[in-house]
């Protein structure tokens, strides 16, 4: 596997040097390594090293990941493709965001399961228009 370097200040792409490294892991680990290797038709040795030059820059103390599985139904939640962690929390901030005239509310996710369990059969969509407009009528001393 080619891992390319970037020269940030010219943005020329050139070949880096490899360096080979010896790490020990528990057998069960490298079992499970080993078995990931196998079923995507590549040695566990070119699995490691593409997964760790993935997640070079992976440095939280605490990593968030999610399985294909897992990945998959947050797509289906959000109804789009997700291939970072910038997605995930832009398309999530969306899904417990409300707009009017461009000025944006946040709802938390406790709150929309609440007027989820209240819609009785009304589009959510319309349940929020009304009780957003009937809120601001009420505050305008309109109602």
């Amino acid at each position: 596997m080619k891992y390319p370097a970037v020269d940030t200040a010219t943005a020329e792409t050139r070949e880096q040097i490899l360096i080979r490294l010896q790490v020990d892991l528990p057998s069960d680990i490298a079992t499970s390594y080993e078995a990931q290797a196998k079923e995507r038709g590549m040695t566990m040795e070119q699995l490691l090293s593409e997964r760790l030059f993935r997640c070079v820059s992976h440095t939280a103390a605490s990593g968030l990941y999610f399985s294909d599985a897992e990945r998959n139904e947050l797509e289906r939640i959000f109804g789009r493709q997700l291939k970072t962690a910038a997605d995930v929390i832009r398309h999530g901030a969306k899904l417990v965001t409300i707009s009017v005239e461009g000025i944006k509310v946040g709802l938390t996710p406790r709150l929309i399961t609440r007027i989820k369990s209240r819609t009785f059969r009304t589009p959510l969509a319309e349940v929020v228009k009304r009780e957003v407009r009937a809120g601001l009528e009420l505050f305008c001393g309109m109602r």
